[in-house]
C-alpha cells in the first residue's frame, strides 16, 4: 500500500492513498527553493501532466500548481512564525523571486505583511 498520511499547519492530518500525488507532493517539498512547473512534477511522478492534474484534483482539490504556491506559502508562513531569518532568506527558501511577491502572497493570504506576521 503506498499511502502515506501527510499534515500540513494549514490542513488536518490526512491520508493520499495515490502514489503518484504522493511522489510528486515529496517532489515540491524537496525543491521548493527552486522554480518548479508542472512538468517536471509529472516527470518526478512518472505520469504525464494531464495525469498529474487529474489525480491531484481528486486526491487534494487543488491543481499541481496551486499546491506547489500553498506549500510555498504555508513553508513561509511557518519559517516567519518560527525564526528570526531575515523575510529575504525566507522568500529565497520558500521559491519566491522576491520579497515583494512574498509579502503579496503573504498578505493576500493572511491580509499581514510579513512583519506584522511574525510580530502578531
Amino acid at each position: 500500500c503506498h499511502t502515506r498520511v501527510i499534515t500540513r499547519s494549514s490542513t488536518s492530518s490526512f491520508a493520499i492513498s495515490d502514489p503518484i500525488v504522493v511522489k510528486a507532493i515529496s517532489f515540491i517539498e524537496k525543491n521548493l527553493h527552486r522554480p518548479l512547473r508542472v512538468e517536471q512534477l509529472a516527470t518526478a511522478a512518472n505520469c504525464s501532466v494531464r495525469t498529474l492534474q487529474l489525480k491531484m484534483l481528486r486526491e487534494l482539490r487543488r491543481t499541481p500548481l496551486d499546491e506547489i504556491m500553498l506549500l510555498r506559502r504555508t513553508q513561509a508562513i511557518k519559517l516567519i512564525k518560527e525564526t528570526d531569518r531575515p523575510i529575504g532568506e525566507i522568500a529565497e527558501q520558500c521559491g519566491y523571486c522576491s520579497i515583494s511577491h512574498l509579502t503579496a502572497r503573504i498578505k493576500a493570504a493572511t491580509g499581514l505583511t510579513p512583519l506584522a506576521l511574525r510580530k502578531s
